[in-house]
């Protein structure tokens, strides 16, 4: 068990990060791209990211961990880790119901803007050197410590443009 845990493992707000996954999965799937369960994990976190950096609140109640490759939202993870590298081939709806109307609209909009990007490209996005993946690496080695949320949410902050 990791005692290296900088902050809860969960919030008392957002959703659960399964609602964004499922979300994405029918986003993806109207479009008629293929989605993998790297793709879901690093899209949610992408968006949980962006919900953090915008509105300063978590789009998901779960924590984010530091995983060998990336940042991983566990239950994300283990929900479709038995189809690998492959397509997920399940059943899918809409869960924007299950989201505020500013969640969802984000979500929406961090699928359209990472579409073109393949499930590679999108790990190799969210662990470069300085991102919170990285220190949170450097701080406590590959434990799958919980990935501060502050971190995330100054990470994702700093690359908005300045509004001055």
């Amino acid at each position: 068990m990791n005692t290296a845990k900088a902050e809860p493992t969960a919030v008392d707000t957002g959703v659960p990060a399964q609602v964004v996954a499922e979300h994405i999965r029918w986003l993806r799937t109207e479009e008629g791209e293929p989605t993998t369960p790297l793709h879901l994990v690093k899209l949610v976190y992408i968006a949980h990211g962006w919900t953090l950096g915008l509105y300063g609140e978590p789009l998901i109640r779960e924590a984010v961990e530091a995983w060998k490759y990336g940042p991983v939202i566990p239950a994300v993870y283990h929900r479709y880790k038995p189809f690998g590298g492959f397509h997920i081939n399940l059943p899918t709806k809409s869960r924007k119901g299950d989201m505020s109307e500013d969640h969802q609209e984000l979500v929406d909009l961090v699928e359209q803007g990472y579409r073109r990007f393949t499930a590679v490209q999108l790990s190799a996005m969210t662990h470069q050197e300085g991102s919170p993946w990285d220190i949170t690496v450097k701080k406590h080695g590959l434990t799958n410590a919980v990935i501060p949320t502050s971190l995330i949410r100054e990470h994702y902050s700093s690359m908005l443009p300045s509004s001055k």
